[in-house]
């Protein structure tokens, strides 16, 4: 009876132990918390062992070539596959479809050796990435049906062409709605279709970086009215069309940085991140100076610059902001433009160089040697409005109280726009009755960038639409509180006296309220 009851004890220990080690050969297990589910990394393996209860599955660096169509059809509460740093050069049709992992959320397949673009991928993947592949084409019918997708990267692959989705891809009817990030970055492009937008209008981030882009049409980038960042270093680009950016209102960031261009872009948003440098502009003619400027950032060293007369006006610009360096993280280079012509000044820096070796006998019209006071004023259609004081706290302007020259029934308004260098999205907006001729921004930090942009609105609607003179804008920065001032402040209030003072002086009105 004891020994037959001791074979019962031991059948169950055996039993038990065989239930609860799942964890395959070559893999570690940690059981996570979600409904006992586990995550599970491998090491040493050229197939996918098949495995219940698995939350995610990290098999980088492994030596895996094909991924089977059951692979995966154990695991449908799947969230996380990492297959980076393989060998896998097939995938098949029905491997990560719906139908075997419908909760999968995030696809590391990159650094493989990758053809084309695995098809019938399950439709709730957020986070796609194939870069590092030997991808050659890419068809946007192949994804277009990921419409959870929110980043997808193709970077460094052997990508040529890609083609926008037909008229009978029914799948991409409604399209990559939740896209934020979309990259192609170091491939072998050459040409952007812009049909190919139709799907992926939401796209904010959007890169071409390192390509062999050459030429920029009118309706590039027609349709991306939400896209914030353009990333387009380091490709062939010599021909823009001067209204390729210009429908881009909500641009913040744009790099044109290495490329051919020999001159700057028309039309430009007002972004907070202009690169141009390290291209082939020698001069700017201060016509160009509406594209420039009010652009919070514009990197435009390590082009060959000639630095003669008609570029003093650019190096004027360029002293104003010399300051944001101390806000930014840029090289140098980047930012500090050098002479390259003439001889005499090649290799000389801006910012140790003087005005006068520009070479300008006569001041340029339109130059702070016209007048010294132009970079404190705005000149709008019917008024001009001038900076009176820079506090370090505040700021005081003024302009004349004069009829602004609209129909009198049509009351309108001085509109004053006013973010802190680098903060475009902490708008203050101030609007004030023409009459009134003056105002006081308060509330300033001190020692700090200021983009401040004036305008004239209708008071009854003020939209954009009915602005009839176009916004004006103005860098300032406010001085810095001194030290004398410091010292002052703190020596009155650690002075006794001053207390006694304010105590005296309460008891003195509380006294004859009274009475």
């Amino acid at each position: 009876m004891e020994i037959m009851g001791l074979y019962h004890i031991l059948t169950l220990v055996i039993t038990t132990c065989h239930m609860t080690s799942t964890c395959p050969d070559g893999c570690q297990c940690d059981e996570g918390q979600e409904n006992q589910l586990m995550h599970v990394t491998c090491q040493g393996r050229d197939t996918i062992p098949l495995m219940k209860n698995v939350l995610s599955i990290n098999m980088s660096a492994n030596g895996i070539t094909v991924m089977h169509g059951k692979s995966l059809e154990k695991s449908p509460a799947l969230k996380m596959l990492d297959l980076s740093f393989n060998n896998i050069n097939r995938i098949e049709i029905d491997a990560i479809a719906a139908s075997v992992v419908p909760e999968l959320v995030s696809l590391n397949l990159s650094h493989n050796h990758l053809t084309s673009v695995p098809q019938n991928m399950t439709p709730s993947l957020q986070y796609i990435r194939l870069s590092s592949n030997d991808i050659d084409i890419v068809r946007l019918s192949d994804l277009c049906h990921l419409k959870n997708a929110i980043h997808v990267y193709l970077d460094r692959n052997k990508l040529g062409e890609i083609i926008p989705t037909g008229q009978h891809d029914e799948d991409c009817d409604v399209g990559l709605e939740k896209l934020e990030i979309l990259s192609f970055r170091d491939n072998l492009i050459e040409k952007i279709d812009r049909t190919m937008w139709k799907h992926v209008r939401g796209v904010r981030y959007l890169s071409f970086a390192y390509n062999g882009i050459k030429t920029l049409k009118e309706d590039t980038f027609k349709g991306l009215r939400g896209l914030r960042y353009l990333d387009l270093t380091g490709n062939r680009i010599k021909t823009i069309h001067p209204k390729t950016f210009k429908h881009l209102q909500d641009l913040k960031f744009l790099s044109l940085s290495r490329n051919y261009i020999e001159d700057i872009p028309d039309d430009l948003p007002m972004i907070e991140w202009f690169d141009i440098s390290n291209n082939r502009i020698t001069v700017v003619p201060e016509k160009k100076k509406s594209s420039l400027y009010p652009q919070e950032v514009f990197l435009f060293g390590q082009n060959p610059l000639n630095c003669v007369c008609e570029m003093l006006w650019l190096k004027e610009l360029f002293d104003t902001r010399e300051y944001q360096l101390k806000y930014i993280d840029v090289e140098t280079e980047k930012f500090i433009p050098a002479c390259s012509t003439p001889d005499h000044l090649h290799g000389d820096t801006w910012d140790v160089l003087a005005n006068e070796a520009f070479g300008c006998n006569q001041p340029l019209s339109g130059t702070a040697n016209e007048d010294e006071d132009d970079n404190l004023l705005w000149r709008l259609k019917d008024l001009s409005v001038r900076v009176a004081e820079i506090g370090d706290t505040y700021l005081k302007v003024e302009w004349d109280s004069v009829n602004i020259g609209v129909p009198s029934k049509e009351k309108h308004v001085v509109v004053f726009n006013i973010h802190k260098f680098g903060r475009k999205k902490q708008l203050t907006s101030v609007s004030v009755h023409p009459q009134i001729g003056r105002y006081v921004l308060k509330a300033l930090s001190p020692a700090s960038g200021y983009i401040i942009c004036v305008t004239v609105v209708s008071e009854k609607l003020q939209e954009p639409r009915n602005v009839y003179s176009s916004d004006n804008c103005l860098e300032i920065v406010t001085r810095e509180t001194t030290v004398t001032e410091v010292y002052w402040v703190w020596q009155m209030l650690m002075n006794p006296t001053f207390y006694l003072s304010v105590i005296t002086l309460s008891v003195f009105v509380l006294y004859f309220n009274v009475w």
